[in-house]
C-alpha cells in the first residue's frame, strides 16, 4: 500500500476523539501542549497555568489561545520554518482556507464515525482529492491550502519531522546505522564472500520503522504520554500518522545517504591515490595534496559513519606517520598507542584478609574504652540547624564544633580510638595521616579532627527514625585540601565496621553508638539489619588511579579488595557475574565477602553501560522531559537488553561520588549514576565545586543524590515553582530590563569606586561608571545579566532545599579549641602584567575588527559570516600566548590544510640564540617570574600595570627554606604547552608536562619526577590535572587566565594542600590590552555564583552582578585562589567580596557592595523543619522505637 503525504497521515490523529468534542482543535493530541508545542501552534488558554507548556525559551510568545480560535500558529513557529515552505504561511487567506479545510474533515468523520460503518476514518479519506500535483480536486474544501500550510509546519527547524530524525539516530536506525551494521557484517564474513562496502543498495524503506520501540518513543516525543498504553505501547490511532513520518524522513535520508555513498567512494579513492604518491615522493606538497583528499573524504565519511572504521582510521594514521617523518613529531605515530592495560584491581589473599579481620577485632575493638569512661554529648540534634542565616562558614557540623576529639570519636561508638576501623595502623598511631614519616616506613592514618568530624556528619544522616524511611544522602563540599578522600575512606570503614558488629555474638559486639541513641535513629537507610553489600566510588577516569593509591595508603593490607570497573579492565556487561572476573574473585562466588569489597568505577564506563542498558530520556527542551527529571525516577531498562551481570543490576551499601558536579548535565553517565545512587542505602557527593554555572546544574545534582525534596511529587512541585519564578522574573525583566541594567551599571560602579577610595564628586567617578555602562552594552553580558536576573528565586529555593545535606569546611575554619583545622603556610596572589609588543597588539587588533564586523553582521538579521563570540575568546586566547598561532590558523583555513600542520611549526626556527626574540611578551614574562625565583629565597616579584617591576614593595619575607622552588606552570591548550616546552627545553630548564594526551602511566611517572627529581622545577600541566592531584613540591603557580573561578581554586589547590611547607605565590598572567580581564572577571562570576550557593545572608542581586562579570575594563582583577589561614588574601567562600588590586599588585578585601535588590523582592523565609516551599509532604506510618537493630545479632 502506498504511503501517503506526511499532511494527509496527520487526519488519521481523528481517530483519537472521544466523540464529545465541540471543535476539531479540542480533540486530542491537537488539545495537548506537547503536541501543540511540537506543530508550533499558540498554547490554549486553559493551560496557562499548566507547567507542562514549555514557553520559557520562547522569545516572541504572545500569549495564549482558545481551541475555537483554530490554526493559531506560534509568531516563533514561523520564524523557524524554512523559507521555501514559508510563503502559504504568511498568507492569511490560505491560513483560513486550511483552518476551514480542518473542521471540514472533522464533521465528515464524525458523521462518518455513526455505526454502522466499521472503517469509519478510511471511508472519510477516500472523500479526499489525490496527493499528487495538480490533481483535480486539489482545491477541495482548501486541501490544497492545508498541504502547503502542514508542510511547512512539519518540516520547521527542531520540529516533528527533525525529531523523527532524531529518533532514528538515538536508536539507530537511520538508514547510515543500517548500512553501517551491514558493514560490520561483511568484514566477519569470509574472504572470499566479502563485497565492496559501497556495493549495499540503501533501499528507501526499512522493516526497523515498523518496530514498537522505534515507534511508540517517536509518539511520547511528539504527543506525549497519551499516545502510549500503561506498558508502554503505542495505541492504534496514533499509528497510521507514526508509521508514515517514520517511512517518509528514512526515504528523504535514505535518498541523500546514497548520494553520500557515492561521493565517499570516489573521494576515497583519490585519497588512496594522493596517498601512493605521497608514500613514494615524500614531499610537503604531496602530503598536502593527501591531506586535502582526506578531508574532503572525511566530509562524506561523517554522513555515512565511516570515521571510526579500520578503512578511515588505518588511512589517517598513515597519512599521520608520513607527517611525522617530515619533522612533526608531535602528531602521534602509530607505534604510540597506548598498550593493553592489565588489571589494576587490587585483591588480597585469603590469609591478608583473614589477618586484617583478626587485628581489627583482638587489636582495633578491643583496644576501645567503655563508653562510661568519656563523657558522651548530650546536645540537641537537628539537621534544620545547618546556618543559612548568618555568616557562619561551616555547613552541616554546627552540632559537632564543640565537641574534642575524643568525644567526636566516643560519639561514633568507638571510644579512645584514633583511627577509622579498618585503617592502615603504620608502625605508630600518633600524627595525622597526611604528614611524612621516615622513608620507606608506611605511616599510620590517622584523620584530623575536622575529617573525623565529617565522616561522622554523614554517616549518621544514614540513620532513619523508622522503618522504611530513606537515609538523607549528603554533599560533602570541603574546600580543595581538606581531605574529602580520607573521609570518603572513614565514612565506608564505619559503615562495614557497623556490619561486621551486628554480625558478630552478642556478647561480644559493641555498644549502641552514642549519637544513634541521642537522635533515636537505630534504623540504617531504614532497614532492621546493614545487609552485606559492596560499596561504590565513582570517579572521573582521570582520578581512578589516584583512588587505588589512597585507598592502599589509608587502609590496612588485606583490610578491603579494591576492584576497579572501567573499560579497559574487562566486559562491563557482566562485571559481577563473570566468576573469573575480578568483582567475582573479591566477593566469593556466592558474594560472601561483598563487605569488604570496594568497587572503584569511572564515570565514562558507567556511561557507556547505561547507553547500553538504559532507556533514552524524552528531548531535553520538551516538557515532558523536564518533567519526568523532576520526579527524579532513576531511569528504566531497554526491554531487549539482559541486566544481568551488570552493575546496574547490583546493590551498593555506600555510593561515594567524587567530582560530582561533573554530572550536572543529564547525560549517559549522569542516568547512569542516578541508578546506582537509586540502588544505594547512603549516597555522598564530594566536590569542591557545589553550584558551577547556574541552577539547573544543581537540581541535576541534588536528583542523581537522590535527595527526596527533589525527587517524586515534591520535586515536581519544587520544579514548577521554579518555572513560575522564572516566568515572573522573565515578566519583570521585559518591563523593567533598561532600569534593572541600569542600576546594576550604578551599583558596580559605586563598589568599585569605594574599594578604590573615589569620592561620587570626583570626575574619576564619571569615567569608571561609563566603563561599567558600556560593559552591559555588550549582547553578551546583558545575556548572562538576563539569565542571573532570572534564575534569582529558584537560586533561593535550591539554597533552602539542598543546603542541609551540605557538609562544608573551608581553610579558615576552626577547630574545637579555636585554631585552623589545618596550619597550611599563607598563599598570596599577584598579577603578573604583561603588556603586548607592537606586533602582538596588531594581531589584536585584527581579531577585534572581526569582531565588530560579525556583530554588525548579526545586529543587521544576517547570520554571522566569520566568526562567533566563544571563537573570539578563543583566537584572543590563541594571540595573548603567540601572536603566530592566529595568523597560522587562519591560513590552514584558507589554504585547507590538516589543523594544526602550520602552527606545529612555529617553534621549528626557535634556537638558544633566538628564543629572546622570537617567544612572545607573555612567554618571556613567565620565564621573567621562573628566573626570579630560580636561585636562593627572594622575595616575591611585583609588577606594575605597565610590565616593569614595582621597586621596594612592601612584602612579608618568605619562609625560610634551604630548597629550591618548583614551579607549576599552568596551560589550558596543547599548542600552547608545546611553545612552552620548546622555550624551556631551549634555555635548559628541565621540566615534565602533565595533560590528557598523556595515558594514566606516562602522567604518574610525571608527577614521581616532578616530585623527587631535584633537577626538574617544573610542570607544565593542563585542566586534566586540575583535580584530584598532590604537587606539594611545587610553591610557585603560574596561571594563564581561566573559564572558571573554581578551576583556578583547584589548580591552586594541588598545592597549597597538607604537606606544604612552604609559603604559595600564585601569579595571573594578564595582558591589559586583551580580554584577559574580561575573562577574569567571567571566571570569578562563576566562582561567585558557586559561593553565593554556600554563603548565608548574602542577597542573590550580588550572584547576578558578579555572574555578569565583577571587573571593569579598569579594573586590576587579581584572581581567586584557594588560601592559607595566614595567607594575604585567603579565599572565603560564604563572604567573597570583589577584589581590585592595589598599585603593587597585590589583592585587598575591599567594601562590601551594595547589596539593594532591584526588584525589591525579599526571599521567602525558610520554614522550620521542611526543605520545601509551601508543598505538604505526606507522613510515613511510624514505627515504634526499637532497640538499635544493625547491632542486633541476626540470630
Amino acid at each position: 500500500m502506498p504511503l501517503p503525504a506526511l499532511s494527509r497521515s496527520l487526519l488519521y490523529l481523528f481517530q483519537a476523539m472521544s466523540g464529545e468534542e465541540k471543535c476539531p482543535f479540542e480533540c486530542p493530541p491537537w488539545s495537548e501542549p506537547v503536541w501543540r508545542a511540537r506543530i508550533g501552534l499558540i498554547p490554549l488558554a486553559e493551560d496557562e497555568e499548566d507547567e507542562n507548556v514549555d514557553i520559557d525559551d520562547d522569545p516572541t510568545f504572545l500569549g495564549t489561545t482558545s481551541v475555537l480560535d483554530g490554526l493559531a500558529i506560534s509568531p516563533a513557529a514561523i520564524q523557524s520554518i524554512p523559507n521555501r515552505y514559508l510563503p502559504p504561511l504568511l498568507d492569511l487567506d490560505a491560513i483560513h482556507k486550511a483552518d476551514s479545510f480542518i473542521t471540514h474533515f472533522w464533521k465528515s468523520y464524525r458523521k462518518d464515525s455513526e455505526p454502522p460503518r466499521r472503517h469509519p476514518i478510511e471511508y472519510t479519506m477516500r472523500s479526499l482529492p489525490s496527493d499528487k500535483a495538480n490533481a483535480a480536486g486539489s482545491k477541495h474544501h482548501g486541501y490544497g491550502q492545508y498541504q502547503s500550510v502542514m508542510l511547512g509546519l512539519l518540516n520547521r527547524q527542531d520540529g516533528v519531522v527533525s525529531i523523527a530524525q532524531e529518533v532514528m539516530i538515538e536508536l539507530q536506525a537511520s538508514p547510515a546505522h543500517i548500512w553501517k551494521e551491514w558493514r560490520y557484517v561483511n568484514r566477519d564474513r569470509p574472504a572470499r564472500a566479502r563485497v565492496c562496502d559501497y556495493s549495499f543498495y540503501i533501499a528507501a524503506t526499512h522493516p526497523r520503522m515498523e518496530y514498537p520501540d522505534i515507534q511508540a518513543t517517536l509518539a511520547v516525543k511528539l504527543f506525549g504520554d497519551i499516545s502510549v498504553s500503561s506498558r508502554g505501547t503505542l495505541l492504534p490511532e496514533y499509528k497510521p500518522t507514526i508509521s508514515c513520518l517514520l517511512q517518509r524522513k528514512y526515504e528523504s535520508m535514505a535518498r541523500i545517504l546514497r548520494t553520500s555513498q557515492k561521493n565517499a567512494k570516489k573521494t576515497r579513492q583519490k585519497f588512496d591515490d594522493c596517498m601512493a604518491l605521497a608514500t613514494q615522493k615524500r614531499t610537503p606538497a604531496a602530503l598536502q595534496a593527501a591531506t586535502k583528499a582526506l578531508l574532503d573524504w572525511r566530509k562524506y565519511a561523517i554522513q555515512c559513519l565511516e570515521c571510526d572504521e579500520p578503512a578511515f582510521v588505518e588511512r589517517e594514521l598513515g597519512l599521520k606517520d608520513l607527517w611525522a617523518e617530515l619533522g612533526f613529531d608531535n602528531i602521534p605515530r602509530r607505534g604510540d598507542r597506548a598498550p593493553k592495560v592489565k588489571s589494576t584491581s587490587t585483591i588480597p589473599s585469603d590469609a591478608e584478609m583473614a589477618a586484617a579481620y583478626e587485628y581489627y577485632v583482638e587489636e582495633y575493638c578491643n583496644s576501645l574504652d567503655s563508653l562510661d569512661e568519656l563523657p558522651v554529648p548530650r546536645l540537641p540534634f537537628s539537621y534544620s540547624m545547618l546556618s543559612l542565616v548568618d555568616d557562619d562558614e561551616d555547613l552541616g557540623v554546627g552540632h559537632l564544633k564543640n565537641l574534642s576529639t575524643a568525644e567526636i570519636w566516643a560519639r561514633m561508638g568507638l571510644p579512645g580510638a584514633t583511627q577509622f576501623p579498618f585503617a592502615e595502623p603504620g608502625s605508630s598511631s600518633s600524627s595525622p595521616s597526611q604528614s611524612k614519616g621516615d622513608e620507606g616506613a608506611k605511616q599510620a592514618a590517622v584523620p584530623y579532627w575536622h575529617q573525623a568530624v565529617g565522616a561522622q556528619a554523614v554517616v549518621e544522616r544514614a540513620f532513619t527514625k523508622h522503618i522504611g524511611d530513606k537515609g538523607q544522602p549528603s554533599l560533602l563540599c570541603d574546600e580543595v585540601g581538606l581531605g574529602k578522600t580520607i573521609q570518603i575512606v572513614g565514612i565506608v570503614s564505619l559503615v562495614r565496621h557497623y556490619y561486621e558488629q551486628q554480625e558478630r555474638d552478642p556478647g561480644r559486639c559493641l555498644p549502641v553508638p552514642p549519637f544513634a541513641l541521642e537522635n533515636k535513629t537505630p534504623f540504617f537507610s531504614g532497614l532492621k539489619h546493614i545487609p552485606n553489600l559492596p560499596s561504590i566510588v565513582i570517579s572521573p577516569r582521570t582520578l581512578s588511579n589516584q583512588w587505588v593509591e589512597q585507598w592502599i595508603k589509608f587502609t590496612q593490607k588485606g583490610g578491603f579488595s579494591v576492584v576497579r570497573y572501567s573499560v579497559d579492565q574487562g566486559p562491563l556487561e557482566n562485571f559481577s557475574s563473570n566468576p573469573k572476573g575480578d568483582y567475582c574473585r573479591a566477593a566469593g562466588v556466592d558474594h560472601s565477602r561483598a563487605s569488604s569489597v570496594v568497587i572503584l568505577a569511572d564515570i565514562s564506563a558507567i556511561g557507556l553501560e547505561a547507553q547500553r542498558c538504559l532507556e533514552p530520556p524524552p528531548p531535553q527542551r520538551s516538557s515532558d522531559a523536564k518533567m519526568d527529571q523532576a520526579k527524579g525516577q532513576p531511569p528504566r531498562f531497554k526491554d531487549t537488553v539482559s541486566t544481568v551481570g551488570s552493575l546496574f543490576a547490583m546493590r551498593f551499601r555506600v555510593a561515594a561520588i567524587d567530582e560530582c558536579h561533573s554530572l550536572r548535565n543529564y547525560g549517559h553517565g549522569a542516568k547512569g549514576v542516578q541508578t546506582i545512587a537509586s540502588n544505594s542505602l547512603l549516597v555522598v557527593g564530594a566536590t569542591a565545586t557545589p553550584l558551577f554555572t547556574n541552577e539547573t546544574n544543581l537540581a541535576t545534582l541534588a536528583r542523581v543524590l537522590q535527595l527526596e525534596d527533589m525527587c517524586g511529587e515534591e520535586g515536581v512541585a519544587n520544579h514548577k515553582y521554579m518555572l513560575e519564578c522564572k516566568k515572573t522574573r522573565k515578566r519583570e525583566w521585559d518591563s523593567s530590563a533598561n532600569a534593572i541594567i541600569q542600576k546594576a551599571a550604578q551599583d558596580e560602579a559605586e563598589a568599585i569606586a569605594e574599594e578604590r577610595e573615589v569620592d561620587s564628586e570626583d570626575p574619576a567617578f564619571d569615567k569608571i561608571l561609563q566603563q561599567a555602562s558600556d560593559k552591559y552594552n555588550s549582547e553578551e553580558q546583558e545575556v548572562i545579566l538576563r539569565m542571573s536576573y532570572i534564575a534569582q528565586d529558584s537560586i533561593a529555593l535550591l539554597r533552602r532545599v539542598v543546603a542541609p545535606i551540605i557538609v562544608r569546611r573551608t581553610v579558615k575554619s576552626l577547630d574545637c579549641n579555636g585554631q585552623p583545622v589545618l596550619d597550611l603556610p599563607p598563599i598570596r596572589s599577584l598579577t603578573a602584567w604583561s603588556p603586548m609588543n607592537e606586533n602582538e597588539l596588531e594581531v589584536q587588533a585584527r581579531i577585534n575588527r572581526a569582531h565588530v564586523e560579525v556583530r554588525s553582521t548579526r545586529k543587521g538579521g544576517q547570520e554571522p559570516l566569520t566568526i562567533k563570540w566563544h571563537n573570539f575568546l578563543m583566537s584572543q586566547k590563541h594571540a595573548s600566548v603567540h601572536p603566530l598561532i592566529y595568523e597560522y590558523q587562519a591560513r590552514e583555513d584558507e589554504e585547507k590544510l590538516l589543523e594544526g600542520s602550520l602552527v606545529k611549526t612555529i617553534a621549528m626556527g626557535w634556537t638558544e640564540d633566538n628564543i629572546e626574540t622570537e617567544a612572545s611578551t607573555r612567554m618571556l614574562k613567565v620565564d621573567q617570574i621562573i628566573q626570579h625565583f630560580w636561585d636562593g629565597n627572594p622575595t616575591a616579584i611585583v609588577f606594575n600595570e605597565d610590565g616593569t617591576v614595582k621597586q621596594n614593595a612592601s612584602l612579608p619575607a618568605p619562609l625560610a627554606c634551604d630548597e629550591p622552588r618548583k614551579f607549576l606552570v599552568y596551560v589550558s591548550y596543547r599548542v600552547h604547552r608545546d611553545l612552552f616546552s620548546q622555550m624551556f627545553r631551549l634555555m635548559g630548564r628541565k621540566h615534565v608536562c602533565y595533560d590528557g594526551s598523556m595515558d594514566s602511566k606516562r602522567r604518574q611517572t610525571a608527577v614521581e619526577r616532578f616530585t623527587n627529581d631535584a633537577a626538574c622545577r617544573i610542570m607544565i600541566i593542563s585542566n586534566v590535572g586540575s583535580t584530584g592531584l598532590n604537587l606539594t613540591a611545587a610553591s610557585v603557580i603560574i596561571i594563564n587566565p581561566v573559564w572558571s573561578g573554581q578551576e583556578t581554586n583547584q589548580i591552586s589547590g594541588r598545592v597549597h594542600r597538607p604537606g606544604q611547607k612552604r609559603d604559595t605565590y600564585v601569579y595571573a598572567m594578564i595582558s591589559p590590552q586583551s580580554v584577559d580581564v574580561a575573562l577574569m572577571g567571567y571566571s570569578q562570576g562563576k566562582a561567585t555564583l558557586s559561593s553565593s550557593f554556600l554563603a548565608s545572608n548574602k542577597k542573590l542581586l550580588e550572584v547576578y552582578r558578579n555572574m555578569a562579570a565583577p571587573t571593569s575594563a579598569d579594573d586590576e582583577g587579581d584572581i581567586e585562589v584557594d588560601a592559607g589561614p595566614s595567607g594575604l588574601r585567603a579565599s572565603k567562600l560564604p563572604a567573597r567580596k570583589r577584589k581590585v588590586t592595589d598599585d603593587e599588585g597585590l589583592t585587598n578585601s575591599g567594601a562590601p557592595l551594595d547589596n539593594n535588590d532591584v526588584s525589591s523582592q525579599e526571599i521567602p523565609p525558610k520554614k522550620r523543619g521542611k526543605t520545601s516551599v509551601s508543598h505538604t509532604k505526606p507522613r510515613r506510618p511510624k514505627a515504634s522505637i526499637t532497640p538499635f537493630c544493625p547491632f542486633v545479632n541476626k540470630s
